[in-house]
C-alpha cells in the first residue's frame, strides 16, 4: 500500500493488477455494498468505508454503528415479528453529497485558516442529522457526515404512514439552508435515490455515486434526483438548487391546480407525445417553451428562458422532458 515506485519504470497493467490484488481480498472479507474490487478508491475515501464497521473500528465513544439501523428494513424475507409487512413495501430515499471543489478552496488556505475549516466542517457534520424530517419519530437517518461528505437515509416505518416522495422533497427544499449552516465558501452537489424496496443494497450505493457524479458533471452546485425501480432501470434529472423548489411547487395543471394537488400527468403525456412526434428539434427550444408555458407561472418560464441562455444549454429539451418523467414520479405521491 505504502510502497513507493517510479511510474515510468511500471507499465499500467502491473499498476492495474497491483490494486486488484489489494482490494480483490478486502471485497471477498467485506461485501461488494462495502468494497467493489473494480473500483480505484482513493485512501481517504476507502477509510471513511471501512469505519463504518465495527469489527474493524470496535465500539468507538459517540460514534452510532451499523447495528443501530435495526429499524431500517428493506426486505420481504424477514422471520415473522421482526418487521411489519407493510414496512417491506416501503419506498426510501438516499442521499449522498460533498462540497464542490473543496480541495481547490482548501488549497488556498493559511494553516490557521485551514483548522477553522476544519473545525466548522466537523461541527456541521456533527449536527447533520439534528436536520433530519420529523413526524412521529425522526424519518431518517445520518449514516456518515465527515467534513464536506455525507450519507444518509430517509424513511419511515409503521406505525406511521409510508413516507413519500413529496415529504422527501420537503426537506431537500431545505437542505441549502442546512447546508449553509457551516458558513463556509463552498457549494454541494447531491445525488438523490428514490429506491424501490427490492433493489439489492449493493445498487442502491451504486447509484448514490453515480447521481453526486451526475450533479457534479452537470455544473455543480445541484442536486441529482433519480427514481431507482425494483427493475434495476431508473429515471434521472439534475437541477440547479436555486430553481429545484420554484419549479417544482410551481407547476400548475390544466385544471389551474397548483402545489401537492397538481396533476404532473398532464405534462408528462404531454411532453411524452411531443417526443414521439419528434417535436424537439435538438437546437430549437420553441416548442419546449410553449409547452412550459402552459404548466408555470410566466416570470419562471422567463427564469428558464435566461438560464438556458446563460448556461448555452444545448440539451435543454432533454432536460425538459426529464423534468416531466421526474415530476410525475415525484410529486404525484
Amino acid at each position: 500500500m505504502n510502497e513507493i515506485s517510479n511510474p515510468k519504470q511500471r507499465n499500467s497493467r502491473e499498476i492495474d493488477d497491483k490494486i486488484k490484488q489489494f482490494y480483490q481480498p478486502l471485497s471477498q472479507c467485506w461485501g461488494e455494498s462495502i468494497i467493489d474490487e473494480r473500483e480505484q478508491l482513493s485512501v481517504p475515501e476507502l477509510i471513511k468505508r471501512l469505519v463504518t464497521i465495527e469489527e474493524i473500528t470496535g465500539k468507538l465513544p459517540n460514534i452510532e454503528i451499523p447495528g443501530s439501523f435495526q429499524r431500517l428494513n428493506r426486505w420481504k424475507d424477514q422471520t415473522p415479528g421482526e418487521v411489519d409487512r407493510a414496512d417491506a413495501k416501503r419506498w426510501t430515499g438516499w442521499f449522498l453529497g460533498d462540497g464542490d471543489r473543496a480541495s481547490d478552496y482548501l488549497r488556498s488556505l493559511s494553516d490557521a485558516e485551514l483548522h477553522e475549516f476544519s473545525a466548522a466542517m466537523r461541527t456541521w457534520g456533527n449536527s447533520l442529522k439534528d436536520h433530519l424530517p420529523h413526524s412521529r419519530i425522526q424519518d431518517g437517518r445520518i449514516i456518515y457526515a465527515g467534513g464536506d461528505d455525507f450519507l444518509g437515509v430517509l424513511y419511515r416505518n409503521a406505525p406511521g404512514l409510508a413516507l413519500t416522495a413529496w415529504d422527501c422533497l420537503q426537506w431537500l427544499y431545505k437542505f441549502p439552508s442546512i447546508w449553509n449552516n457551516h458558513r463556509q465558501p463552498i457549494t454541494v452537489s447531491v445525488g438523490f435515490v428514490w429506491t424501490a424496496p427490492n433493489v439489492p443494497q449493493r445498487d442502491v450505493l451504486q447509484h448514490c455515486r453515480e447521481a453526486e457524479k451526475s450533479a457534479k458533471q452537470n455544473g455543480r452546485d445541484r442536486i441529482a434526483l433519480r427514481i431507482l425501480f425494483n427493475s434495476g432501470t431508473y429515471l434521472e434529472w439534475v437541477c440547479p438548487w436555486w430553481l429545484l423548489q420554484p419549479l417544482l411547487t410551481g407547476y400548475r395543471d390544466r385544471n389551474d391546480i397548483q402545489g401537492r394537488q397538481a396533476n404532473w400527468t398532464h405534462l408528462y403525456n404531454g411532453s411524452a407525445a411531443l417526443e414521439s412526434r419528434h417535436a424537439f428539434e435538438k437546437d430549437q427550444t420553441d416548442v419546449v417553451f410553449a409547452l412550459l408555458s402552459v404548466y408555470f407561472p410566466k416570470d419562471l418560464v422567463e427564469k428558464l428562458t435566461n438560464w438556458q441562455n446563460i448556461t448555452g444549454n444545448s440539451d435543454f429539451n432533454t432536460w425538459v422532458i426529464n423534468l416531466a418523467k421526474v415530476g410525475f414520479h415525484l410529486c404525484n405521491s
